[in-house]
């Protein structure tokens, strides 16, 4: 992805193809556990769940919209709603799983769907719901290619898989097989760490140039060749993270996690959901209209409620370590 491009065409549907990318969520808690976040999406410190909806299994990490040389983002800024739908929001907590929140929590809006959204969305849908009602039906034509890539990286256990065996499942698609190149343990030239797997998808003739409402609109097309940024294509073998057994985290990071809720919790109750994407696309938009442009008034509203929020957090953790000593005294 090259930030570079970021803002230079905003208009709705402006793109050439659709990247629809779908995560192993054992790796993503795997980097987390490291201290490296693949998606983007997650503060400092915060670990995957153990109360999480699920820790296996491929999920959906986002559909961006590309084009053929860069792509586009935060073409506009939406508020983002505080709940979704009863039914669209159980269909995502199955199948675009924030492994880092518990099951449920209401909060898990202000994370990746709503990064997800903020970014990539706002340039392919009208709205969040209509976004992600059209990724949950992209990623289920692919139910059956899923669960057969599963199944291989069960079956290969700690063991190596091979990357084309990976690909030839999507047949007679080209496909992109992605590895964390951050995660160096057991890594070599041939050997990699599997994260993601990226179909590619255009329009049809029948709807195009108008706007994508159903994923039955869509039909996939070939991907091209991955680059290496912060992830990159896989070498000839891959490792397949097993889940975690029992996600921990420290009481820092506990620290940092409560941090980073408390700040969404107050940002979605001023009304400016949310506070990821928002700043996203602030930070993006201001790369390229300078130091006066993008969103100076939101920004700074939310840096005010994040200062809040530190104290707050700051006061917690200062207690905590406060019991931590008088435990160990005693």
């Amino acid at each position: 992805e090259d930030l570079s491009t970021c803002g230079n065409k905003t208009g709705m549907n402006d793109w050439d193809f659709l990247i629809l990318d779908e995560l192993w969520l054992p790796q993503l808690c795997r980097a987390l556990e490291q201290g490296h976040d693949p998606t983007l999406t997650h503060a400092g410190g915060r670990r995957c769940h153990s109360s999480a909806a699920r820790l296996d299994g491929l999920s959906i990490h986002g559909l961006w919209p590309n084009y053929v040389g860069g792509y586009p983002s935060c073409c506009r800024r939406d508020a983002l709603p505080a709940q979704l739908p009863e039914a669209l929001r159980s269909a995502a907590e199955k199948r675009w799983v924030d492994p880092t929140w518990p099951s449920g929590d209401s909060c898990s809006i202000c994370s990746m769907w709503g990064h997800e959204h903020m970014k990539h969305g706002s340039c392919v849908s009208r709205g969040i719901e209509d976004y992600m009602n059209l990724t949950l039906e992209l990623s289920a034509r692919l139910r059956p290619q899923r669960e057969e890539l599963e199944r291989l990286l069960e079956d290969a256990g700690p063991g190596q898989a091979r990357t084309a065996d990976l690909a030839a499942i999507y047949k007679p698609w080209a496909v992109q097989v992605i590895c964390d190149p951050l995660d160096t343990d057991n890594q070599s030239a041939d050997v990699g760490h599997f994260l993601e797997i990226r179909t590619c998808w255009n329009r049809s003739a029948e709807v195009s140039p108008a706007e994508v409402l159903e994923a039955s609109q869509l039909v996939q097309i070939d991907c091209g060749k991955a680059f290496r940024g912060m992830t990159a294509p896989c070498p000839e073998f891959v490792l397949s993270a097993a889940p975690p057994s029992t996600p921990t985290s420290t009481p820092g990071q506990r620290a940092r996690t409560a941090h980073f809720a408390t700040w969404a919790t107050l940002i979605a109750s001023s009304g400016i959901l949310c506070a990821g994407g928002l700043l996203c696309c602030w930070r993006y938009r201001r790369s390229r209209h300078g130091a006066a442009g993008g969103f100076p008034d939101v920004r700074a509203r939310a840096l005010s409620l994040q200062e809040v929020a530190s104290t707050r957090a700051s006061r917690a953790l200062l207690a905590s370590q406060q019991l931590s000593a008088a435990g160990a005294d005693s």
